[in-house]
């Protein structure tokens, strides 16, 4: 009778066990869905991370940020040597989250070859950018192993202690009151993702221009920070270990000195453990990249160097390694299928670069005629294009006997009040970004970005007058008027003219 009380009591106790585990694996199961709800999903990330898994076979599998991003088109590829290809990366990326990328991707997929492209390894640093781990872990089920661990190792080698460490973990706690996701059909189609289907297979395009010079090279090894070499270890650590054929790239881009001397150590340590590294730095000529035309921000190639660099890359894998093309493998037609679509939108891409590059370079031939132009009128129609900022500064009180229609035009334009001692202008075009007539001081920044910030542009009036751009003060003393024409996209000064009115109504420029 004892044995039979105690078989009973264990049966219950098991039962009770069996439906803790269940109700938990259940409310556990609903969390997951719910969380795809209320995360942000028309970001790229989520389609390119999410999106993997449902691709079939891949052949080759890159490794990175953006920039693998805006540069490699797998789908071109496709069509050019036959392999599969997917960028699994996300933009923010940081180099030491490389392994967990490469370790999630392998859940579904063994690839015959690996792509790491470690160029943000020079980004690797003790701060914690949310945007470097969660445009990764936010597009992956809660129930991922490898999420777990990669979130752990990117917060805990950094300085977390301001960080909402359970966020990164159930970032339902960040997201939790986007309340208008679930009115949103396309937020609810995550909570099955097996049907995302990323058709260009992770590649977007910079359509941006920005004109640079070419980077200058060095055989400088730098020194690695303790983070850095910890980061590049792990990857390599699991490479060797998991016996995978990895193939170490850098993308090329508008490389700092400091960096490439970072890069060139990390080549010398990837080849040291018998791997290939291939800095692309080192082969603009190679890839037939101009610097003038093809790149669309400082780390980031637009549409038309992509082209390029695709063309290299993809000629460098089918020559080097042994990857199957399946072209004429009718079990691979859907790749035909997103590549027509892929095609479409190429094309339109190319286009809008392409105009993009030609209206910048159209601006500096004028920028380069402006100087030569001593008629006022044709002088003030030259400097309303929309790449130029136009900086004007008036000193004092001038008579003026309103009867120059071309001055009058400059003078309402740029909303300078003649009866008033002083005016600070500064505009694009027609959008004004600050203008005072009274006596006052600005500081502004001027030209495009482009990853590298903006110019900065001081000017007061009054006594102690400056106008300085970058750290050089232009004022001059004598001008009444003084105007200066800043190309915005090759950001450097293009005139420097003192507008003289002669007998209240005669406008001669005048140039140091």
């Amino acid at each position: 009778m004892v044995y039979s009380y105690m078989s009973t009591d264990r049966k219950e106790k098991l039962k009770k066990i069996i439906a803790c585990i269940l109700f938990i694996s259940i409310v556990f199961f609903l969390l997951c869905k719910v969380t795809w709800i209320f995360r942000g999903n028309k970001s790229e990330a989520r389609e390119d991370i999410a999106g993997f898994k449902s691709q079939g076979k891949i052949d080759v599998v890159l490794c990175a940020g953006s920039n693998l991003l805006r540069y490699y088109q797998p789908l071109e590829a496709w069509n050019q040597k036959g392999y599969t290809s997917y960028n699994y990366a996300t933009s923010s990326a940081r180099a030491d989250l490389l392994k967990e990328y490469i370790e999630d991707s392998r859940t579904t997929n063994e690839a015959l070859l690996y792509v790491c492209d470690i160029r943000t390894i020079t980004d690797v640093n003790k701060e914690v950018e949310e945007a470097s781990v969660r445009n990764w872990s936010d597009s992956l089920s809660l129930s991922s192993v490898t999420r777990l661990k990669g979130i752990s190792s990117f917060l805990f080698t950094r300085d977390y202690k301001d960080c909402d460490i359970p966020s990164f973990y159930l970032d339902i706690i960040k997201y939790h009151s986007n309340y208008d996701s679930l009115k949103d059909a396309y937020q609810w189609s995550y909570t099955n993702t097996k049907n995302i289907d990323n058709i260009d297979k992770g590649f977007s395009p910079n359509q941006n221009h920005i004109p640079f010079e070419e980077p200058i090279s060095t055989n400088v090894r730098g020194e690695l920070s303790e983070q850095q070499e910890y980061a590049l270890d792990k990857l390599l650590n699991y490479c060797e270990k998991e016996k995978l054929n990895v193939l170490f790239i850098c993308c090329p881009y508008i490389a700092p000195k400091e960096e490439w001397e970072i890069l060139n150590t990390c080549g010398d340590k990837i080849k040291e453990r018998g791997y290939t590294f291939i800095n692309f730095n080192e082969y603009y000529d190679e890839i037939g990249l101009d610097f003038e035309r093809d790149f669309g921000d400082v780390n980031h190639v637009n549409y038309l160097g992509a082209e390029k660099y695709t063309a290299y890359l993809m000629n460098y894998l089918s020559e080097n390694y042994e990857l199957p093309d399946h072209r004429e493998d009718t079990s691979y037609r859907k790749w035909e299928e997103d590549y027509a679509v892929f095609d479409a939108s190429r094309r339109q891409w190319r286009l809008d670069t392409t105009e993009v590059v030609e209206e910048h370079l159209n601006a500096k031939k004028t920028a380069e005629t402006l100087r030569s132009l001593e008629n006022f009128d044709s002088w003030y129609q030259q400097i309303q294009d929309n790449n130029f900022t136009v900086i004007i500064k008036k000193n004092g009180y001038l008579e003026y006997s309103n009867t120059n229609d071309i001055l009058n035009s400059f003078i309402e334009k740029y909303e300078i009040d003649m009866t008033q001692k002083y005016y600070i202008g500064l505009w694009n075009s027609d959008e004004c970004i600050f203008s005072t007539n009274d006596e006052e001081s600005v500081e502004q920044g001027i030209g495009v970005d482009g990853g590298r910030g903006l110019t900065p542009c001081i000017i007061t009036s009054g006594e102690g007058s400056m106008l300085c751009i970058g750290d050089t003060d232009y004022y001059h003393q004598d001008a009444d008027i003084q105007v200066i024409v800043y190309d915005n996209n090759y950001k450097q000064i293009i005139d420097d003219v003192n507008i003289q009115i002669v007998d209240d109504k005669e406008v001669h420029l005048i140039r140091a």
